[in-house]
């Protein structure tokens, strides 16, 4: 990776046309890259689509938030609704997985994971120093959790995601015991101290043109790695389209009308990230992309050919 890093850097430096004469050939030893390109960049990740990674996070979430609810079944809307199941454990169990699937909805399930996670966080901690395991949440509590995460030197955004968590449970999952700790000013104010002492955000450089160049060149390349190629145009498809991963993850249609004097490429999705209510999402994004790219010719077909290919 750090080999990967100092092509990319240098490429900064030189020319379009050092460039495009591929990756192997650019700058000094110390930034020459050989090889598949995306053994180097791409971590191991799971091999399942898109849907049913989806599905997976849906499931942690609810039995994240289940375990949370469960420590005082009466300190919650949900909790009581899951009581009116029944006795048998199971079918309590079963009706309560149904249950919080439903509240949670449409919302998002990694925003639905990290909140449970800053709230188990703070239930364990509870349990380990306090003798308050399983009672209704106090705004003392609370307090003293905040106060314990400045002194132990946690993260410093810490404080304001427990707070965040907190919001979470009262507004989606009724918990009115976290009402007095979300609204309390001294809560609220020391997580905003913590907060503050978080590092300036540094975002990473915009791509320059050679580098652009440099993915054209890649996905032109029919001697290149075939995964390497469909990255790459990958790549300009988002790059283009200005268009982030997740919008790209589940792709309803592909239009395309193009020759080799220009045109455009129609890319449908409702799953993205402006859709935040359910009839949002029931409503087809249009995404449209140019056909000719910053090289001045019409690349649509290369990245065509790349992708069916790979």
């Amino acid at each position: 990776k750090q080999q990967l890093r100092s092509w990319v850097q240098a490429t900064d430096n030189l020319s379009e046309d050092a460039i495009a004469a591929g990756p192997t050939m650019v700058g000094a030893p110390s930034a020459t890259l050989s090889g598949a390109l995306f053994e180097k960049a791409l971590s191991v990740v799971t091999d399942q689509n898109f849907l049913e990674k989806r599905q997976e996070d849906l499931d942690l979430a609810v039995d994240k938030w289940f375990s949370i609810i469960r420590i005082n079944l009466l300190g919650s809307e949900v909790g009581q609704t899951i009581i009116g199941h029944g006795g048998n454990i199971q079918e309590q169990k079963l009706g309560a997985y149904e249950t919080i699937e439903a509240i949670i909805g449409v919302r998002s399930r990694t925003t639905a994971i990290s909140r449970a996670n800053a709230l188990l966080k703070f239930f364990r901690w509870r349990a380990d120093f306090t003798e308050d395991d399983g009672k209704p949440v106090t705004e003392q509590a609370a307090w003293n959790y905040v106060a314990w995460l400045r002194s132990d030197g946690a993260a410093p955004t810490r404080a304001s995601s427990f707070l965040a968590a907190c919001g979470y449970a009262l507004h989606v999952f009724g918990f009115k015991d976290f009402d007095s700790v979300y609204n309390s000013r001294r809560v609220r104010g020391l997580a905003e101290i913590m907060h503050s002492g978080k590092s300036p955000l540094k975002q990473a450089k915009v791509l320059s043109v050679a580098q652009v160049v440099a993915l054209h060149s890649l996905m032109e390349n029919r001697a290149a790695n075939f995964i390497d190629r469909a990255l790459a145009a990958y790549a300009l498809l988002a790059l283009y389209g200005r268009c982030r991963h997740s919008d790209l993850a589940s792709v309803d249609c592909v239009m395309l009308d193009f020759d080799e004097k220009g045109g455009f490429i129609e890319i449908s999705t409702r799953l993205h990230k402006t859709a935040k209510s359910a009839s949002q999402k029931s409503q087809l994004l249009p995404i449209v992309i140019p056909a000719i790219g910053i090289t001045g010719q019409v690349w649509v077909q290369e990245a065509i050919d790349a992708f069916s290919y790979c």
